[in-house]
Parts: structure tokens; C-alpha cells; sequence
């Protein structure tokens, strides 16, 4: 773990990834600020950071 990565459960995992899904339905759509995300999923806006680098990493 590096010193910025954050611990995240599956669950935060699974929830990011169905906002995205659910929110961001064309390609190329910005996503909002990151503390957006977080206030409408209750998670901290370093836990989204976090996840939000995983999906990306994931693809």
C-alpha cells in the first residue's frame, strides 16, 4: 500500500462502480468533483479517490 492509497472495502467498490455506471452512460462524460460523489454515496472523498483510481487502473 503507498502512502496516499486509502483502504477500501468491496462494498465502496461495488457502490462507485454502479454510480458511474449508472450516472456517466456516455463515453467521454466527466465525472463531478469528487466530493459530489462522495455526499451522494455517504463515503469519504478520499475513499471515491481511491476507488475511482482502481476502476481506472481495472479498466
Amino acid at each position: 500500500m503507498t502512502a496516499d492509497s486509502v483502504a477500501t472495502s468491496e462494498d465502496d467498490v461495488q457502490a462507485v462502480r454502479q454510480w458511474v455506471r449508472l450516472s456517466c452512460t456516455d463515453p467521454g462524460t466527466l465525472l463531478p468533483a469528487l466530493a459530489e460523489i462522495a455526499g451522494e454515496l455517504r463515503l469519504s472523498a478520499p475513499v471515491v479517490r481511491s476507488v475511482l483510481k482502481q476502476l481506472a487502473a481495472a479498466g
